[in-house]
């Protein structure tokens, strides 16, 4: 039987899905941090063990409308760089999904 989450409580997943799938301590407050100085980038860590993915590590993930980017790290700062890097050559206005308003980046 499965436990219903309060409606919108991503934090709550988030520390769910971290815990469950054995994130280190402290893993998910990077990737928080990540995303909040990086809006568009949706930041992970995982444990490797695929052949596409083997090793552990960060994982940062961008989709805006075709341009999509993958990128890997061992540690969050190594991740940070490289999102960084990417971000800065991203188009200034970023345009809308059906789940997102239309924003401006400065």
């Amino acid at each position: 039987m499965s436990t219903e989450l309060p409606p919108g409580d991503v934090m709550t997943s988030r520390r769910l899905i971290a815990k469950r799938l054995g994130w280190p301590d402290g893993a998910l407050e990077a990737c928080v941090e990540l995303e909040a100085d990086f809006p568009d980038w949706v930041v992970f860590w995982t444990r490797g063990g695929l052949p596409s993915d083997r090793d552990p590590g960060y994982r940062a993930v961008l989709n805006l409308h075709g341009f999509v980017c993958s990128l890997r790290a061992e540690t969050v700062e190594g991740l940070r760089d490289q999102v960084a890097t990417v971000d800065a050559d991203l188009p200034r206005r970023v345009f809308p999904t059906p789940f997102t308003p239309l924003t401006y980046r400065d």
